[in-house]
């Protein structure tokens, strides 16, 4: 809001009637403010109302002096608890202050605290309106004039501005006389001088205005005739105004002493004329229920929302009571302030003596006033035995607040824990836990949970009437361990203890314990892997924790290490024991690795062998005959170790696993002669990186003729690395021979597939590189080059070629066939095969190219009507 705003004031003079209001403090209260001017005789002082602004609360309190009262205006500021009086120049014969009305405007960052007096002279016509300024801190007053002399003052006023939302504000002023038309209505801006008279009839002459408020963007106006007949008057637009029947049918014998809103209901606090005092509500300002009612002969004085319900102080005159002898105060009129709030389960108690060893004898003025979500309790005292010495003391309502502490929301089954009670401000408190809310009155709570899952966890603090409740919802887990406790194992194997957890929560640590004999080789999650290199009787025991801290342990659990067993079997061949040859073991791994050899065994006069307590593992078994009539073959009758069967030999039972030894295909001799040489390659065996090209002596090399698969050669390399297969038959229509190099654990990546002829008996340069996985051909792409030509089907190799090329036809019938050699540019090189010509069904040409030059060419097969294309790489 700024300055050019037009706001306004409404304020309504009334006659002048004097009521004392009382009350009582019934919580816990921390003293702020209490001082007792001993030095000054002459007075005292007596609350009339209050406000707030910002951090401050202003005080009207008039006091007593030679021929009538006199008014102070003072400042409490909450943020350093202390207490200044703003001195201002009085009105020739007011006395009294009355109603505090408060503007801020947010854009100057100034509030404006208005309120009025009363004059004691019945033959003035002036009545003053006081206006204080928070930015120069000074008071000043403006009047209004009545035609008429009149006892009367501006004992009331309120803000109302519907048209501007209530940011452009109108100032009521009335004057109380005892006649008719009582109440006169002036406008006030903030910002300008004057005050303004409206004319405004009320519906009903009122004696004084005690009350105004706005509600559902209505202005009302709660007041009472004389003598006391309450009335409450509401209006839209501050010009109108209706009275509520509701309120006049039910409530006439009482007055409104305050009113305040909580919850969209507006809440009225009245004072019975015959003693007593009541409160109620109303939701939209027509009809009118009764909240509580206070038939004891107490005044009720002010009435607040605070903390979602309704606050109100009141008081009690005691009469003359025995104070406090060891001041040497006999005794003094004591009226006692109480306090309290709506839904109270028990009644208040007298305030008891204060902080300074002074009894409440003026509490029909202590009124409460909330900032910045604090309660505040001011007023005055008064002790006559003194000489009238004055006293102001303002308190603030300290509630309960509910704390304790708590490691974590998430807890363990079963473990003790003990929350530490860190409530403050509390004389008792309560424990609950799920439905059972009075599991302790202790300090601090031991507690154990049973079951796993949500549960509610809270305590209540507690302080007179108060009862502040902090409540969590926690999870309970429970981690448990499912773990074989009796293990058996193999000697000198890797023996995996596997757990299962339930219930954790990641991450989750292991802590295992075992036998000092035992090696611990790994530990991979939860699992740990040991072995022991004797047999016999072993513990272990695991503990676990998660992220919770919750824990599990199983105990002792046994190891039980069984000693090795033997690994036997037959060796024969066509059901005859074979006598001479070895038996070697390999150790099994499902990569492709290099087997290890673990041992050999030569094969006994009866066709057996032994292994003898061997270590429990998994196997494959190869025979190496001493007859060279018959094939190396693996068990139980196998060419090649990717068909083996893998032997698993445990440490319960013995294993035998027979060798049915393969012969040697027979296929006749000729002038064939098949050759080559096999070398390290990359990390051949997992040793390590070597420059290609070392010899490898010793591998087990097979040869097969195809069709039909079998081997009919087979030879071992030599120290240079070589191998021969000689005395073979040239290839028959259709056949062809591959090499099958026999190294246990390493796959083949291509073989060669060649075709001995009559113009070419001897195949040389059949030379493998042995890597850490793959056997492979040296020329790594001289693969058979495939084409499918409709029906028929044509392979190409090698491609590359050092100048003999194999082509292999399977026609689907008898037909014509053509062959031309091209150059990468597509000019004709050579005509291998004229179009006249006509073949078989399946026939092979074995083509010498040695006489062209190093380079790529294009060679152009047709057979019938189709053609296809396939490139050919000629090399040195």
């Amino acid at each position: 809001m700024n300055n050019s705003t037009k706001l306004k004031l409404i304020l309504v003079l009334t006659c002048f009637t004097y009521f004392y209001k009382a009350q009582n403090i019934r919580d816990r209260w921390d003293t702020l403010y209490a001082n007792v001017d001993y030095a000054n005789t002459t007075t005292y002082l007596r609350q009339s109302d209050n406000a707030k602004f910002g951090n401050t609360i202003a005080i009207l309190n008039d006091s007593t002096y030679s021929g009538g009262y006199c008014s102070h205006f003072q400042l409490f500021n909450t943020t350093t608890n202390s207490l200044s009086t703003i001195n201002y120049t009085r009105t020739l014969y007011d006395y009294g202050s009355y109603g505090c009305s408060v503007l801020t405007n947010t854009s100057s960052n100034t509030s404006y605290v208005f309120f009025g007096a009363a004059n004691i002279s019945s033959t003035t016509t002036f009545f003053s309106l006081y206006e204080y300024n928070s930015s120069t801190n000074a008071i000043t007053s403006e009047t209004v004039s009545l035609p008429f002399n009149i006892h009367g003052g501006v004992l009331n006023q309120g803000f109302f501005s519907p048209t501007t939302n209530h940011d452009s504000l109108t100032v009521f002023v009335s004057a109380q006389m005892y006649q008719s038309d009582s109440v006169y209505i002036y406008r006030k801006h903030y910002a300008q001088a004057g005050l303004v008279n409206t004319n405004i009839k009320l519906p009903v002459n009122l004696n004084r205005i005690t009350q105004t408020i706005i509600f559902n963007n209505e202005l009302y106006i709660a007041g009472h005739t004389f003598p006391d007949n309450g009335k409450i008057l509401k209006s839209s637009d501050g010009i109108t105004f209706s009275v509520v029947s509701n309120y006049e049918n039910n409530w006439f014998n009482e007055y409104v002493v305050e009113m305040t809103i909580l919850n969209n209901k507006l809440y009225l606090g009245l004072r019975n004329a015959g003693g007593g005092f009541e409160i109620i509500e109303t939701a939209d300002g027509t009809n009118y229920t009764s909240v509580m009612t206070n038939l004891n002969p107490f005044s009720l004085n002010s009435l607040i929302a605070f903390n979602n319900t309704i606050w109100y102080s009141y008081f009690e005159d005691f009469g003359s009571k025995t104070a406090n002898p060891s001041q040497n105060i006999n005794t003094m009129s004591v009226k006692a302030p109480y306090v309290g709030y709506l839904n109270m389960s028990t009644s208040g108690d007298v305030l008891s003596i204060d902080t300074l060893g002074r009894p409440y004898s003026q509490g029909d003025n202590y009124k409460l006033q909330t900032l910045n979500s604090k309660l505040y309790l001011l007023g005055n005292y008064y002790d006559n035995n003194f000489n009238n010495t004055p006293g102001t003391f303002v308190y603030e309502f300290i509630p309960p607040v509910a704390n304790f502490s708590i490691s974590s929301n998430n807890l363990c089954l079963g473990t003790p824990y003990t929350f530490v009670n860190q409530s403050t401000s509390t004389d008792s408190v309560r424990w609950f836990v799920n439905t059972n809310y009075y599991a302790s009155t202790s300090t601090n709570f031991a507690h154990s949970f049973t079951t796993v899952g949500s549960h509610t966890l809270g305590l209540i603090a507690i302080s007179g009437t108060q009862k502040d409740t902090l409540q969590l919802a926690i999870t309970i887990y429970s981690v448990g361990i499912n773990l074989n406790s009796s293990v058996l194992g193999c000697l000198n194997n890797k023996i995996p203890l596997t757990p299962t957890i339930v219930g954790a929560v990641n991450p989750v640590s292991y802590n295992w314990t075992c036998s000092a004999a035992l090696t611990q080789t790994s530990l991979v999650s939860s699992i740990l892997n040991v072995t022991a290199t004797a047999s016999g009787s072993y513990t272990f025991a695991l503990s676990a924790s998660d992220a919770n801290g919750c824990a599990a342990n199983t105990g002792i659990n046994t190891l039980t290490i069984n000693p090795n067993k033997d690994l036997t079997g037959s060796v024969d061949v066509s059901s005859v024991p074979l006598t001479a040859g070895n038996v070697i073991l390999y150790k099994y791994e499902p990569i492709l690795t290099k087997f290890d050899s673990v041992t050999y065994q030569p094969l006994n006069a009866s066709g057996t062998y032994t292994f003898a307590l061997q270590n429990a593992f998994t196997y494959i078994l190869k025979c190496e005959p001493s007859a060279s009539t018959l094939l190396i073959t693996y068990a139980p009758s196998e060419t090649s170790w990717k068909t083996a069967t893998v032997v698993t030999h445990g440490c319960v039972n013995g294993t035998t696993q027979n060798i049915n030894v393969i012969p040697l295909a027979t296929i006749g001799t000729g002038p064939g002669v098949l050759s080559g040489k096999i070398t390290e390659g990359q990390n051949y065996g997992g040793k390590g990186t070597f420059v290609p090209g070392n010899p490898i002596g010793g591998i087990s090399i097979k040869g097969g003729k195809n069709p039909g698969g079998g081997i009919s050669a087979q030879a071992k390399t030599d120290a240079t690395g070589g191998y021969t297969f000689a005395s073979l038959p040239l290839s028959g229509p259709g056949e062809s021979y591959f090499i099958l190099v026999d190294i246990a654990g390493l796959d083949t990546n291509g073989t060669y597939h060649r075709v001995l002829t009559t113009t070419l008996t001897a195949l040389t340069d059949l030379d493998f590189v042995i890597d850490s996985a793959k056997i492979n051909p040296t020329l790594v792409n001289a693969t058979i080059k495939e084409l499918k030509m409709d029906a028929s089907i044509v392979r190409i190799f090698p491609n590359p070629t050092n100048g003999v090329l194999n082509i292999q036809f399977e026609l689907d019938k008898a037909q014509t066939v053509e062959i031309i050699l091209n150059d990468i540019s597509g000019k004709n090189i050579k005509t291998i095969v004229p179009a006249q010509q006509h073949f078989s069904r399946d026939f092979e040409l074995n083509l010498d190219l040695g006489h062209n030059r190093p380079g790529i060419y294009m060679l152009k097969i047709k057979i019938g009507e189709i053609e296809r294309v396939s490139r050919l790489v000629i090399t040195e």
